[in-house]
């Protein structure tokens, strides 16, 4: 083996940047591709018509009797 030609293999890797990391496949357990992410227009709460008295807001736990 001649030396000489691994000295010129590590110049020609060290005269080249480093590779970038792999981007990471976001992919859900079955495989496929997630679907996009719900739309603004979706509402996930209660409809509040222009005009209507505000509702009150309903507990979210059951109070308990006060004795």
């Amino acid at each position: 083996m001649n030396p000489n030609n691994d000295d010129e293999l590590l110049d020609e890797t060290a005269d080249r940047p480093p590779l970038p990391p792999e981007p990471v496949s976001r992919r859900g357990s079955d495989g496929k591709s997630r679907p996009p992410p719900p739309s603004d227009k979706l509402v996930f709460g209660p409809v509040i018509q222009p005009g209507a008295p505000p509702a009150p807001p309903e507990p979210l736990l059951n109070p308990e009797p006060a004795d």
